[in-house]
């Protein structure tokens, strides 16, 4: 799912003695199909420039072409539509096209610390808002991801009970954070195996979450769809090297 990301975020993950730095980071991490503009691109690199250099404006640019984000031309009828956006004196330029360029290309997620963006109705009613990304990751998501790329498993609470997993898939579903394990103990679960029984984590509800030092259990998913994570961020079986 597509995220646009306006000069605030991009500025405040450059910027490290920005009071955002952190926030920025651990919302780009989180945040997939990262989507600007190349006026938010400029607008960047010159806030960057101005405040602390050509160096770190530079630096910005060049990670930038290596992270896979889109940048987008504007066309006219983007600048057509900006300026019939009414969205206060505060608001730049570059805040009108953004707008306008997000309601072209149905974009209805925003990583921002830009107000007007959550201020701002669009459609024909004039009653639609777009979802604002102002959090990343939470924590016992990112010690899964870890867990992942270490292909270890985890010890945690979850409902009350103590279990160990290998979290296998990652992500979202129904606007929550999501992981699907496999549970090596502590079941009462359904579709039990030999080895394990695969399982549907909702992350809000993990508590006590600690990787352990142990081996990864390996076992292919079941041969029904997972309907656990419709929004994958990471997939074990999908790293580099893992049954290549």
């Amino acid at each position: 799912m597509s995220a646009f990301v306006d000069s605030t975020v991009w500025f405040a993950a450059a910027a490290q003695r920005d009071r955002n730095n952190e926030l920025a980071k651990s919302i780009l991490s989180s945040t997939d199909g990262w989507v600007l503009t190349d006026h938010v691109l400029a607008e960047t690199w010159q806030l960057l420039r101005a405040h602390f250099g050509a160096k770190v404006a530079d630096k910005f640019w060049e990670g930038l072409r290596h992270t896979g984000a889109r940048v987008a031309t504007l066309t006219a009828d983007d600048l057509k539509a900006a300026w019939h956006i009414q969205i206060g004196e505060e608001a730049s330029f570059v805040d009108s096209t953004s707008l306008a360029f997000m309601e072209r290309n149905k974009i209805d997620r925003a990583a921002t610390f830009n107000p007007h963006f959550a201020e701002y109705r669009y459609g024909r009613d004039r009653n639609k808002r777009f979802q604002i990304v102002r959090t990343g990751h939470s924590t016992a998501f990112r010690m899964l991801k870890d867990a992942i790329l270490q292909r270890r498993p985890v010890r945690l609470s979850y409902g009350g009970t103590q279990q160990t997993v290998c979290p296998y898939i990652l992500g979202h579903a129904g606007g929550e954070e999501r992981a699907f394990a496999l549970a090596l103990d502590g079941a009462q679960q359904r579709n039990k195996s030999e080895q394990g029984a695969w399982i549907c984590l909702r992350v809000v509800n993990v508590q006590e979450i600690e990787i352990l030092d142990q081996p990864w259990a390996e076992q292919g998913y079941p041969g029904r769809v997972q309907r656990c994570v419709d929004q994958v961020h990471l997939d074990a079986m999908r790293l580099p090297g893992v049954y290549s």
